[in-house]
């Protein structure tokens, strides 16, 4: 069983983050793209056994209206199409971004790939097919990857299942504050904070993680956000090695 421990992004310096984590979530293919020189210099830098989680650009898997908020500024958005963007649509626009996702994904030789859901994003009926079928859709090219997705808002266990029936995509949850939605080969647990985004995580919760997943025995990605995120991910690691 092997447990990745880090950040959602780098919360100081990379040169420094490497050397205390074993693995990032890697924000910045989300609200845009990264140059490919950018992504070999970081895949070179951290060394052949760092992990990288690459999450997902929003613009194919969130609604029109948040998209707009992020696509002003990015030369990949045809902005006369923006309708076509999002919900994991099988249009072009977002086969484009696909494309691009996996060419980064390729770039800095990523262990996994996180698609994430704002609150804007329902389960109705014609998005959870949506995503079945992209999620089908993209498992050949993804044979070497990991895939996940992680849902914030109204998505009961049901509706979740249906979203990944049939395909190798994994719901990420956070495992003290959301309902646990199974069992799993591998498992990424997405900590939010317990109730307050900006405090940071007790010991005693810090325990509690670690029993978890201990209880589940496989393959953990395990992300902490928020502006604690370093000082809890740092403690965790902690936790695991002693």
């Amino acid at each position: 069983m092997e447990i990745l421990v880090g950040c959602s992004g780098f919360p100081y310096s990379k040169r420094h983050y490497y050397k205390n984590f074993n693995f990032v979530e890697y924000e910045d293919t989300y609200k845009s793209f990264a140059k490919k020189r950018t992504l070999e210099k970081m895949r070179e830098s951290s060394g052949e056994n760092f992990s990288f989680a690459v999450k997902a650009p929003l613009f194919i898997s969130d609604n029109v209206e948040f998209i707009k908020k992020f696509s002003n500024n990015v030369p990949q958005i045809e902005s006369e199409n923006i309708e076509q963007y999002g919900l994991f649509k099988d249009t072009v626009q977002n086969n484009k971004l696909t494309d691009l996702l996996f060419t980064q994904v390729e770039q800095l030789k990523g262990d996994a790939i996180i698609f994430y859901t704002s609150n804007k994003v329902y389960p109705a009926p014609q998005t959870i097919k949506n995503m079945n079928a992209y999620f089908k859709k993209i498992e050949e090219r993804s044979k070497n990857i990991d895939l996940f997705w992680h849902c914030f808002g109204f998505w009961d266990k049901d509706s979740i299942n249906e979203a990944i029936a049939g395909t190798k995509v994994v719901p990420a949850y956070d495992p003290l504050m959301d309902e646990d939605l199974g069992n799993f080969d591998v498992n990424y647990y997405v900590m939010r904070g317990l109730g307050n985004y900006a405090k940071g995580y007790s010991s005693e919760a810090l325990e509690d993680l670690y029993n978890l997943i201990m209880r589940k025995s496989v393959d953990s990605y395990v992300v902490f956000q928020g502006p604690n995120q370093a000082l809890d991910a740092k403690n965790f690691l902690e936790l695991l090695t002693h």
